[in-house]
């Protein structure tokens, strides 16, 4: 047991009963639109993340694949997707679970088709969960992979990045935030 939570799944149900949590502070996030190495720079999903797991008392391992100050955009393109979109940490309870931290500057969650394909054998390996953190809103949702994907399918926009092509879904915040489980 962990701070007080016997397993990830019992937070992700303690969690959607209160379904949104607030953060305090002010952050700033860089978009789709910044080039490569500010976009990756500070990673406020996975710092808000952390602070979420720390507060719940949840033991966890930093696990993804943080390079990005390191490599060129050349270089990080030439990583595997699936070792690219490795989840960010690792949750340990009576099992071992992965835990993804994303984050959206305002109303709406974009997750890329390749992603999707990465978390689908990421989810095969270990159970995963999302963490979603939204700036503008202050707040954060936790998800099954498989319901966010299922949330996504169902409610997503299908967009593409301009300075890639690579498509992805547009969710917004409220179809999510309705949709966590009760």
């Amino acid at each position: 047991m962990v701070g007080g939570y016997t397993n990830m799944l019992q937070v992700i149900g303690m969690l959607s009963t209160m379904s949104i949590v607030e953060m305090q502070g002010e952050l700033k996030m860089a978009t789709f639109r910044d080039n490569f190495y500010e976009r990756n720079k500070v990673s406020v999903g996975e710092e808000k993340c952390e602070e979420f797991l720390k507060s719940k008392g949840m033991t966890y391992l930093r696990y993804g694949f943080d390079v990005l100050d390191k490599v060129s955009r050349r270089q990080y393109v030439m990583i595997p997707d699936k070792i690219r979109n490795t989840p960010d940490f690792m949750v340990m309870h009576n099992r071992a679970s992965l835990l993804e931290a994303k984050c959206c500057k305002n109303d709406h969650v974009r997750i890329k088709f390749a992603d999707i394909q990465s978390y689908n054998w990421w989810n095969k390996q270990c159970s995963l969960n999302v963490f979603i953190y939204n700036i503008k809103r202050k707040e954060h949702l936790v998800f099954r992979y498989d319901h966010l994907k299922d949330l996504a399918i169902k409610y997503g926009e299908i967009d593409k990045y301009h300075d890639n092509n690579k498509e992805y879904y547009k969710i917004h915040w409220d179809k999510l935030s309705d949709k966590v489980y009760r």
